[in-house]
């Protein structure tokens, strides 16, 4: 996405995400699932025509897909119990909601 840079989101959005009602996790770990699900998004938005080489593509973003695409590839990438997806779902929840205020506040969302 042109305009994104995955650094200075990443540092925004980990402060956004402590400031939520998430459970409490270490700086690290929740920094590698932020930067996993930044990268998951990034894929499905690649796949389902929202973005084209980076670039703004012809579908329309589905908030419902990208979670259960983020969220799913994230469990199926860990060995986790039902607890632990309770909580990556949680959290999925909490880094779309941040993701989108920070696109929004960096002028890279737009509404049609």
């Amino acid at each position: 996405m042109q305009g994104y840079n995955k650094e200075e989101a990443l540092k925004v959005l980990l402060e956004k995400l402590k400031k939520t009602d998430l459970p409490p996790m270490e700086n690290d770990k929740l920094l590698a699932l932020l930067d996993r699900a930044i990268a998951l998004d990034f894929e499905y938005m690649e796949k389902s025509g929202v973005l084209q080489g980076g670039v703004t593509g012809d579908s329309y973003y589905d908030d419902d897909d990208a979670y259960e695409y983020i969220v799913d590839h994230l469990i199926g990438q860990m060995d986790m119990g039902e607890d632990e997806e309770m909580a990556v779902a949680q959290f999925v929840d909490a880094y779309m909601d941040c993701q989108q205020a920070y696109l929004e506040q960096m002028g890279l969302l737009g509404w049609d």
